[in-house]
């Protein structure tokens, strides 16, 4: 355990406890922090409990547990463990812990990380602990203070959510009068599994959540709930971003014609504009400047900057922004990054939008108007100055944008042109397993797509679409299975027929099915010829052997090394008549 700071790290103030669990010495060790004695044997509000509590943000699924002791460090009894992974960046992700014990005891309280070995992977943060006694009435203890949404797409709304907010930590029945809310795009009740608006001593305040965002940009409200406790009324504070686009650089994006395979958007450009063989990067998930790193997914980087990004064609409407956030791999990096804007149809190519400036690793949200843009059809672009070196990184998540233009028809769009499969591999025996594989299928026009036809030109591939029809910017999936009966290389076209304007299109297939190689014959008695089972044939220099079946025939499948011999082998025989055939 050691002393922590950080954006996020401290849920008030500077520092936290951090449990590091990659400084351990091996995978599962544990390391505990002990408190000082708490002496609880009087009471001053005629209490019967008190209570340990802190707030918690964890990585990793590894266990954290607490436990106390009431005979100073003798024996110990575990009040609470957490298996669950809550990390997020900054100010969420905090999660409040309260561990009653009764009145009448002196107690240590111990908390316990385990190790695995990894860096960052498993990190706990702990802060504000504190000791109280449980009042003889109803009291909200609120888990949060603040709710955010992940950024969303105008006109949807997100499914229900049900979530824990607080407990009743009192001793008496808490009573939900009202929960009232100022901006009706959020909308905020108790759970419905809740009766009677009643929380008994010790249960959860379970709220069910829809947030169906109107307008574009950063939007807060507060959720006012009324109740029976001292505290009344308590608030929560909740926020969304929300745009007529958004990229995330996840696999998630490819329903808005984003990422396909988790790499860049549809028909983005990813620049290699100083030509160093560095472009943005989309494989890495910590320290993300935004709502998806961290480890929630992945964001765009660019090694050593100087590298350019370009969106898709967007059609601006008045309020409309460009939002994104943005921060650096190198504390002292206060280099900038520039947005520029090209309306298609001129001749005055990349003007500029404007810039941003980074503030070393914090964490900055750009946003920027696009209401000059209104009803043109424009391509945004992002260009960053170069870095210190290749080692240090410009880093880009969450983009809010104005709608792409979609075209008035259906438009075919597969994830790969080309897919490579390959069997499972096999000592001796010719391939045995299919190989199977999914490609991306979407239609990223805005009228829906019917695909009547799906054919193979070679029988050893076989293709199956998991629904024929594919709504205006929607997917579905394309499956592949290869079963090959010979070893080698084998190609094929995969041939859809559809009603969009490009019909018909070809996914181009390869199949790996191993050794090509094929070594067959059959051996038989010298003196009356008939077949010889169970003969040992082994084919020198492979390791590889076989056996003969009833009808004396034997094949074998190998990579073979030059010149190779073979050789047979049967128990109480002597002479045989054998050939040996080579297919390759």
């Amino acid at each position: 355990w050691e002393k922590a700071t950080g954006t996020g790290n401290a849920y008030d103030g500077e520092y936290s406890a951090e449990f590091d669990s990659y400084e351990s010495s091996v995978n599962g060790d544990t390391s505990a922090f002990i408190l000082p004695a708490i002496e609880y044997t009087t009471t001053a509000i005629a209490a019967v409990e008190g209570a340990l509590r802190f707030y918690m943000k964890k990585r990793g699924t590894e266990e954290f547990y607490v436990s106390h002791s009431t005979d100073n460090g003798n024996s110990w009894t575990k009040a609470f463990s957490d298996t669950t992974e809550n990390y997020s960046t900054g100010i969420i992700g905090w999660v409040s812990v309260s561990i009653n014990v009764p009145l009448g005891a002196t107690y240590i309280f111990k908390m316990v990380g385990k190790g695995n070995r990894q860096s960052v992977a498993g990190d706990i943060y702990v802060d504000q602990l504190s000791f109280v006694e449980v009042p003889p009435t109803p009291e909200l203890s609120l888990i949060y203070s603040s709710i955010g949404y992940m950024p969303q797409i105008l006109g949807e709304t997100t499914g229900n959510t049900r979530f824990n907010v607080g407990t009743n930590s009192g001793s008496a029945a808490l009573v939900i009068d009202s929960i009232s809310t100022a901006n009706a795009d959020f909308s905020v009740l108790l759970s419905a599994e809740i009766t009677n608006n009643t929380i008994e001593p010790g249960g959860n305040v379970d709220l069910d959540m829809l947030w169906s965002p109107s307008v574009f940009g950063l939007k807060k409200t507060n959720a006012i709930i009324y109740h029976n406790a001292d505290t009344s009324p308590d608030t929560i504070a909740f926020s969304g971003e929300a745009g007529r686009s958004y990229v995330s650089f996840d696999e998630n994006d490819d329903s808005q014609g984003a990422a396909f395979s988790g790499s860049l958007p549809w028909q983005w450009q990813n620049i290699d504009l100083d030509g160093d063989g560095n472009a943005w990067l989309f494989n890495y998930s910590y320290y993300g400047p935004g709502y998806t790193g961290s480890p929630l997914g992945y964001y765009a980087r660019s090694a050593g900057g100087g590298e350019r990004l370009e969106t898709r064609t967007l059609i601006p409407q008045t309020g409309d922004s460009l939002i994104f956030y943005y921060n650096s791999s190198n504390s002292a990096d206060s280099g900038y990054i520039y947005i520029q804007a090209k309306i298609l149809g001129t001749n005055t190519g990349f003007v500029s939008l404007d810039s941003v400036r980074l503030s070393g690793y914090s964490n900055q949200r750009a946003a920027m108007s696009l209401a000059h843009y209104a009803g043109d059809s424009i391509v945004v672009a992002l260009q960053d100055d170069h870095t210190y070196n290749s080692y240090n990184y410009h880093r880009v998540d969450d983009m809010l944008m104005s709608t792409y233009e979609i075209a008035n028809t259906s438009v075919f769009v597969l994830g790969l042109d080309t897919l490579e499969l390959s069997t499972p591999p096999t000592i001796g025996t010719p391939p045995t397993t299919p190989a199977s594989e999914s490609v991306l299928l979407s239609n990223m026009g805005s009228v829906a797509m019917v695909v009547s036809s799906v054919v193979s030109d070679n029988s050893v591939f076989a293709a199956t679409l998991a629904n024929s029809t594919v709504e205006g910017e929607e997917e579905t999936e394309l499956t592949v299975t290869f079963s090959p009966s010979l070893g080698g290389v084998q190609t094929g076209n995969i041939i859809l027929l559809h009603d969009g304007p490009s019909s018909p299109d070809t996914l181009y297939v390869i199949g790996d099915g191993g050794p090509a190689t094929y070594v067959a014959g059959v051996v038989t008695g010298d003196d009356n010829s008939n077949p010889l089972d169970s003969v040992m044939v082994t084919v020198w220099g492979t390791g590889g052997v076989t056996y003969t079946n009833t009808a004396g025939e034997y094949g074998y499948y190998g990579s073979l090394q030059g010149l190779t011999g073979v050789g047979f082998e049967k128990e109480g025989y002597h002479n045989a008549l054998f050939n040996v055939n080579l297919v390759d």
